[in-house]
């Protein structure tokens, strides 16, 4: 589709040149006409001044497509919720390319709202579709049908201090889930009064997570074959009493004490509890890695995958991926070809290679494998390690279907209520189950 437009600009600049030689009568009155095209971008991100935020870069891509394409003009917004987009798509305005939280690909595709993609993205040879890894894809497709394309990539990984583990006799970070729970009791210290001040790792911190734990246990939400919701299976079971396990073995009140003494997130206005050494291990994304490099660069930290069950080494190296992405309107005034012009050029391996330096420059990871593989070389050894993590054949994420927003919620729902100890976990699982399938049964995604 690229090809098409630079043919006509070229076909445009030779004969203007040379009107002379065009022998086939060829004159201004009868060169291709291309009329101004006006392109709206709204993404949910920031809308920044600062030189490296998403937003501007968002700015400097558009400005290099103008250059090349003259007769486009683009006006790029931010800070704009997924209920203004589609509120706005579906009354037939709105942006013509659109980026919002991957979980309503799907929905927003069905609907009508966003443009499949799924021909454009095919007979584009030179978007190559190949190069981005299907993890990402998946966080895209609905039925087969394309309605959205990745862009960056976030994942989660177990990050542990080498020398607050060497000063307790351990060479190395657990390997399994068991190893994980009795290093997590044995690493948390103690004041003379029985106070916590440092935890060995806290697994529901930074925050109760709902996908990571379960892809580690080889769990599955959904049967696709059946259609059947799955919350309650044993692996689901597994995959969060050995969370449990550590509060139940600690102690709930003290951990509980001392996890909400941390704040919430990764880090907060004291700083960063791994980073401050109050956790010797932690899981979360790969921006950690940006936190430490800018507030303690000496830091001697490892990062790895996530355990595997005790018995199970076939689920070693499980990784969990989520995707930033970005949709066409399919009720844009603009043609279809016109704004996917635009997008593969925005997600192509040239613009995602001038995206990887980062936004402050640390390194950001995209999902094409090219650019995962060709890191510039200022990023950290440990985030290049993530970025082979992530092209693991093991590498997967929560599924996409019509309800997978709702799913998360009621997954949130109930886990917290087991770890504030209102209810069981195997009623939690339950009542998760019984409420999905609902949903599941007014869509199914095996019809």
């Amino acid at each position: 589709m690229r090809n098409k437009f630079i043919t006509i600009l070229l076909t445009v600049v030779f004969c203007g040149a040379l009107t002379a030689s065009c022998d086939d009568g060829l004159s201004e009155h009868n060169v291709p006409d291309i009329s101004p095209v006006t392109l709206t971008i709204w993404h949910n991100d920031t809308q920044s001044n600062d030189p490296g935020s998403r937003h501007q870069r968002i700015v400097q891509i558009a400005d290099q497509y103008t250059e090349l394409y003259p007769h486009v003009t683009i006006e790029t917004v931010g800070n704009v919720g997924e209920e203004k987009m589609f509120t706005s798509m579906l009354a037939g305005s709105g942006p013509d390319v659109v980026k919002p939280n991957w979980v309503y690909g799907g929905q927003w595709g069905v609907t009508g709202v966003l443009a499949d993609l799924t021909d454009m993205v095919n007979q584009d040879e030179a978007f190559d579709k190949d190069d981005i890894i299907s993890a990402a894809w998946d966080r895209c497709t609905y039925k087969d049908r394309i309605y959205t394309i990745p862009d960056e990539i976030n994942s989660s990984e177990i990050y542990y201090n080498i020398d607050l583990l060497s000063e307790k006799g351990y060479t190395e970070p657990p390997k399994t889930y068991q190893q994980l729970v009795d290093m997590a009791v044995d690493l948390t210290e103690y004041d003379s009064d029985g106070n916590i001040i440092r935890a060995g790792f806290i697994p529901d911190y930074p925050w109760l997570e709902k996908v990571l734990w379960p892809v580690a246990f080889g769990a599955k939400w959904i049967d696709p074959e059946t259609n059947e919701i799955t919350f309650d299976s044993p692996e689901m079971y597994d995959a969060y009493q050995w969370q449990l396990d550590i509060y139940n073995l600690i102690g709930y009140d003290k951990l509980l004490s001392f996890k909400t003494s941390l704040g919430s997130g990764s880090t907060n206005a004291a700083g960063s509890p791994f980073i401050d050494e109050k956790l010797v291990m932690q899981f979360c994304g790969e921006w950690l890695m940006d936190e430490i490099a800018q507030q303690r660069p000496s830091m001697n930290y490892g990062v790895t995958y996530c355990p595997y069950p005790e018995g199970k080494p076939e689920l070693a190296g499980s990784m969990f991926i989520t995707a930033h992405v970005w949709g066409i309107n399919n009720r844009s005034k603009n043609t279809l070809e016109e704004n996917w012009n635009f997008l593969s050029y925005l997600t192509s391996k040239d613009v995602m290679n001038q995206f990887s330096s980062g936004y402050s420059g640390e390194g950001i990871l995209m999902s094409r494998t090219s650019v995962l593989n060709n890191l510039p070389e200022s990023v950290h050894p440990l985030k290049r390690k993530v970025a082979q993590m992530l092209q693991s054949d093991k590498c997967t994420g929560f599924p996409m279907s019509l309800y997978v927003n709702d799913y998360l919620v009621e997954i949130d729902k109930q886990l917290n209520l087991v770890f504030s100890n209102q209810i069981s976990l195997d009623d939690a699982l339950s009542n998760v189950t019984v409420k999905i399938q609902k949903f599941a049964d007014e869509n199914p995604i095996n019809d």
